[in-house]
């Protein structure tokens, strides 16, 4: 069974865009010190990673994620303009 899985399956695919989707899930704006522009900078290139990983258009939790992260700034008028959009 292992031989049929290591033959079909290639786990470092999925491990490493896993542990990529779960930095992007979890990080926050505030780890930035609320600087925006840093944390898209560090979004961008996780999003790149995932790509590499798995493919264009296989992932598409990126908008809801970068939407929360926001969410925890401490920039009011990106969080009322996140709330804008989020009401559309």
């Amino acid at each position: 069974m292992w031989d049929f899985i290591r033959r079909r399956v290639n786990p470092s695919t999925t491990v490493g865009a896993s542990k990529f989707k779960e930095e992007l899930e979890n990080e926050k704006v505030a780890t930035f010190d609320h600087d925006v522009i840093r944390y898209n900078t560090w979004f961008e290139d996780i999003c790149s990673k995932i790509i590499i990983d798995e493919g264009a258009g296989k992932y598409n939790e990126y908008l809801r994620n970068l939407f929360r992260a926001y969410m925890t700034c401490n920039n009011a008028e990106i969080v009322d303009a996140v709330k804008d959009e989020r009401r559309k």
